[in-house]
């Protein structure tokens, strides 16, 4: 049974309560709402979007168009239910009526107690039964309400240009309240809504924007002076970015990803960030320049359905289904099988994912191991939200036998 105090801490009220400032911008948190829940986009481009183009709004607008836009995003499928109407958020005068049901007291909210669970907390009904099934009723609920919280803002210091103690007192002079966190070396909690991507120590490369659980996966590998590695999904380059700071740019580091373009971003990071010991390289070029066998370590950050973070990528709990869910494992034992060719004898093999299923984590491993008898599972670690406090991952070492 969820309880009334349960609703409250999930659904929250917003800082601001003014209906002039609501009526001000509902209609522009109504188009924006078009734009992803009927037009598909990523709700965080779409932000990143009027943000840039409302360079009229002061920061309570901005932050008041935020939190309205992604409280709307986070509870969807209960306004609609609710409301009893799909197209709850045609007009700002709709929208306005949807953000004040959420907005009360609770009193409003005790009908929502006799919701089913997925309703309540936005979910469609296949992610919910898929859940359940990988992870128990229990614990599944746990983990997604605590992915119905908005997430905090967390960075991770750049030890190439600066040392977190060092960093507080730089971000301090921009009024920037920074904070350490606890198991995390390289992580500072950033105190309030803050647009850091405008922060003078943000263009020159001081730190990254990456969540705690994201950066243990660095840590994890442990790179040390003199090794090659292969970062075989670099993506934006995020990893290997922090894998070059922790080793000081004495790793030799190659990022490779399906993406030209992507990799074209982490060029212009890694200078940013002042690191030299990244070479890119586009997956299609992998085989031409290094032989198999070439590299210490392989780190595979696959592609997956990111159930891990969803409180920051809200409309996954209502886009993402099992049958999306099982084409990833297909794509993650083929990179498994894929890149690890690239590892010499006794390498070491580091998977990893952004999903708390078992599907993607821990089956996708044992398939590997079963097909794959010169390998050997080393350690993993699972990674829970509602137990962390931090996004959910996944990621385990594996050892070439020979």
């Amino acid at each position: 049974m969820v309880s009334e105090r349960q609703i409250g801490l999930n659904f929250g009220c917003m800082e601001t309560k003014q209906r002039k400032i609501y009526l001000s911008i509902a209609g522009v948190v109504a188009d924006s709402l078009k734009k992803v829940l009927v037009g598909g986009q990523p709700a965080a481009r779409v932000l990143r979007e009027v943000l840039f183009e409302q360079k009229k709004w002061g920061s309570r607008d901005r932050r008041l168009f935020s939190e309205s836009f992604y409280q709307i995003l986070r509870n969807h499928l209960l306004l609609q239910h609710h409301c009893n109407n799909p197209d709850y958020f045609k007009d700002g005068k709709s929208l306005i009526d949807a953000l004040d049901w959420l907005q009360t007291d609770n009193s409003n909210l005790t009908s929502a107690l006799n919701f089913p669970f997925h309703i309540l907390f936005s979910i469609n009904k296949d992610l919910d039964d898929f859940g359940r099934s990988q992870m128990g009723g229990e614990i599944w609920e746990a983990e997604m309400k605590f992915q119905h919280s908005p997430a905090p803002l967390v960075v991770r210091v750049n030890s190439i240009r600066t040392s977190p103690k060092e960093l507080i007192r730089l971000l301090g002079k921009e009024e920037i309240e920074a904070t350490p966190l606890d198991d995390f070396p390289d992580a500072l909690l950033i105190e309030g809504k803050k647009n850091l991507r405008n922060s003078r120590l943000f263009k020159e490369g001081f730190f990254e924007i990456q969540d705690p659980s994201s950066q243990s996966l660095a840590h994890y590998v442990n790179p040390l002076p003199g090794e090659r590695i292969l970062d075989a999904c670099a993506g934006g380059g995020g990893k290997s970015l922090h894998l070059a700071s922790l080793s000081g740019n004495k790793t030799e580091i190659v990022a490779s990803d399906l993406s030209d373009k992507r990799l074209e971003q982490l060029k212009v990071r890694s200078m940013r960030n002042k690191t030299n010991s990244i070479k890119l390289v586009s997956k299609s070029e992998l085989s031409r320049k290094f032989p198999p066998g070439y590299f210490d370590k392989v780190l595979i950050d696959a592609p997956c359905s990111g159930s891990g973070v969803i409180r920051r990528e809200p409309e996954k709990k209502y886009r993402l289904n099992s049958g999306q869910i099982l084409k990833f494992t297909g794509i993650q034992l083929e990179l498994l099988a894929e890149m690890s060719a690239w590892l010499k004898p006794q390498g070491k093999l580091y998977y990893a994912t952004c999903s708390i299923f078992p599907a993607e984590n821990q089956q996708v491993v044992a398939a590997f191991l079963k097909s794959s008898p010169g390998f050997e599972l080393v350690r993993e670690k699972s990674i829970l939200g509602h137990r962390s406090g931090h996004d959910g991952f996944y990621m385990t070492e594996i050892i070439r036998k020979s």
